[in-house]
């Protein structure tokens, strides 16, 4: 009987782990930070939010497999997850390079991965 009880207690924790694993976002590996920041700059616009057609995407962009782009007057935010049962998230992307994120409404910021680039969640 306990051996039963000591199994059972073993699956649900297993069961559970995974399911915190699930909800955990999974982050696209940036490799050239540089490379991504000069590409970004090329698809900022002069309207302060529009989206970035999938077809005008810079290579850089693309291996982050977003779902969508957006651009502003001074940023890009590439949008990895729309969110569903968790919050969306994402990337910011400042070509200037700056070392903090400006706030922005509906958005959190996480950590700086390199300068002016930044993992970011939506608020709910």
């Amino acid at each position: 009987m306990r051996l039963l009880l000591f199994v059972l207690v073993g699956v649900m924790c297993l069961l559970l782990f995974d399911l915190i694993n699930i909800a955990r976002p999974e982050w696209p590996n940036i490799t050239n930070a540089d490379l991504l920041r000069t590409e970004s700059a090329a698809i900022i616009g002069n309207e302060e939010f529009s989206r970035i057609p999938q077809t005008k995407w810079p290579e850089s962009i693309k291996d982050l497999n977003p779902m969508y782009v957006y651009a502003g007057t001074n940023y890009v935010r590439v949008i990895i997850s729309g969110g569903g049962i968790d919050a969306g998230y994402g990337i910011l992307i400042y070509f200037d390079g700056r070392g903090n994120a400006e706030k922005q409404t509906g958005l959190r910021v996480l950590e700086k991965i390199s300068d002016g680039i930044f993992r970011y969640e939506n608020k709910e």
